[in-house]
């Protein structure tokens, strides 16, 4: 063996961690090998340590018998593979850049470098690598579904599709990989979508809904005077605005993109991906203002856009963009109503009470029939203790008489009757509320404070806990949490 060559081959390689570099460097250098004892026990060492999950430990073995015999080339593989098993995927990443330098690597070391290459960040480089790996013959499912992963990070649905396609012919009793189709090609190619949504309904029933929200919004618009551009903008924000709904943010994004690649002068089709943008982390403002310098007088961009700015703590910014929805709503109803209750709320959140309640009154009168408005009527006068008997009441008796087991109105009734000081109708409404909902825990947190207001501590303690466990993470949780911190610790 030529051991100058394999050290100048070893030199050239920076990827490979300086602390085993190093004294492989040197122990070529010296012409020190171990004795073979030494190898043997390092060999049998990674082989125990192999079958005994020890991933680490393994790959320590392998590296000592490298340091002595670095012509082993396809060792690298090996301690590549078991460093990334044991969680390191840089080491792994270093020890089988070796492997594939000294072409000694396998199919499953090239997929076990795309894996490493994945954990580290590089999508690119993982693709790569398993593409290569497809091509040496790995298993064409692995192989895919890593590709897909890969692909989608990387924004490319193109070949996600292909991806999708080629797994459900493998795989074509996996519902999952007829849906994800489906829901890519709705995205980019609606009217291709249906057979694969409505196969994946099939094989699976619990999909039927999502299914039939899709499939509604996948038809066709026939508009002779907008013409084929705009017929297929219009289907492709419909179905953006379908997977949105599904909570499908990154691809409703696309398939909002799409519509505007379509047709760039459609206003909403900008409003709803500055939306998109929004709830996928990034910054909507561009499309918003595009959407609203295309069409001043769009409903959907001022109301889109005060949202976000209502979200993002600017209330009295989002206060003009509401007003000039509220005057372009279309008439009374649903949307006139939920206008009027987003409008309260910026108000509320700007501290001025007084203007919040007469806008959740004006919800009520555009949509007296919709329990929504009355329950967001209730709330705010009953919570912030305004005109409780005057409005507050009215409001959930109201929502009681319309359903006589809704769950949210009997709460709040029994609540109201808890401030007020009549403790027993307020036990009475509550009970009520949990034969109706056994699980609405606002309810359960009021019960626990009228069992503490009556000295029932055992019977408080209870019913908040039950709050804190049947709703973490919300308002009613936390309330009930510190309740019980302070008062039954």
């Amino acid at each position: 063996m030529d051991r100058k060559t394999t050290s100048g081959g070893y030199g050239g390689t920076s990827a490979v961690p300086i602390l085993i570099v190093l004294p492989l460097l040197i122990a070529i250098a010296l012409g020190v090998t171990p004795r073979p004892q030494a190898l043997d026990r390092a060999l049998g060492g990674a082989r125990t340590a192999l079958e005994n999950g020890r991933s680490e430990a393994a790959a320590g073995h392998l590296v000592e018998v490298l340091r002595g015999q670095p012509w082993r080339a396809s060792l690298w593989e090996a301690a590549g593979r078991s460093a990334l098993a044991a969680g390191d995927p840089e080491t792994a990443a270093a020890f089988l850049d070796q492997a594939r330098a000294h072409g000694a690597i396998t199919p499953a070391g090239h997929l076990a470098y795309g894996d490493a290459q994945r954990l580290l960040g590089d999508w690119t480089a993982a693709a790569a690598s398993w593409a290569l790996a497809a091509e040496l013959g790995a298993g064409p499912v692995a192989v895919r579904l890593r590709l897909l992963e890969a692909h989608q990070a990387l924004g490319d649905y193109a070949a996600a599709i292909d991806d999708l396609r080629v797994l459900a012919e493998l795989q074509p009793g996996d519902a999952a990989v007829h849906y994800q189709l489906g829901l890519l090609l709705a995205a980019r190619q609606p009217d291709a979508a249906l057979a694969s949504l409505l196969q994946a309904a099939e094989l699976d029933a619990s999909l039927a809904a999502a299914v039939e929200l899709l499939e509604q919004s996948l038809a066709p618009i026939e508009d002779v005077n907008g013409g084929e551009d705009f017929a297929a903008a219009v289907v492709l924000f419909n179905a953006g605005r379908a997977l949105a709904g599904l909570d499908e943010w990154t691809l409703a994004a696309e398939a909002f993109r799409q519509a505007l690649l379509a047709n760039p002068q459609y206003p909403d089709a900008w409003a709803f991906l500055g939306t998109a943008r929004e709830r996928l982390g990034h910054d909507g403002t561009e499309q918003f203002e595009t959407a609203l310098a295309l069409d001043p007088d769009s409903f959907t961009a001022n109301l889109l856009y005060a949202l976000q700015l209502r979200e993002t703590g600017r209330a009295g910014e989002a206060l003009p963009y509401l007003e000039k929805a509220a005057e372009i709503a279309p008439g009374a109803g649903g949307s006139a109503a939920a206008v009027a209750a987003e409008i309260a709320q910026a108000y509320a959140a700007l501290g001025d009470v007084n203007a919040a309640l007469d806008h959740y009154l004006r919800a009520v009168e555009l949509a007296p029939d919709d329990p929504t408005y009355l329950h967001l009527l209730a709330m705010f006068s009953i919570y912030n203790e305004i005109r409780i008997d005057e409005i507050g009441i009215p409001a959930a008796r109201k929502a009681v008489l319309a359903d006589g087991k809704d769950p949210v109105a009997l709460d709040l009734l029994g609540y109201a009757y808890y401030l007020g000081g009549d403790t027993v109708s307020g036990m009475r409404f509550l009970f009520r509320a949990l034969d109706a909902n056994p699980g609405y825990a606002p309810a359960r947190l009021h019960l626990g404070m009228v069992y503490l207001a009556r000295g029932e501590d055992e019977n408080a303690f209870r019913q908040l806990e039950l709050a804190v466990r049947l709703a973490p993470g919300t308002a009613a949780a936390a309330q009930a949490q510190e309740i019980l911190e302070i008062y039954l610790p």
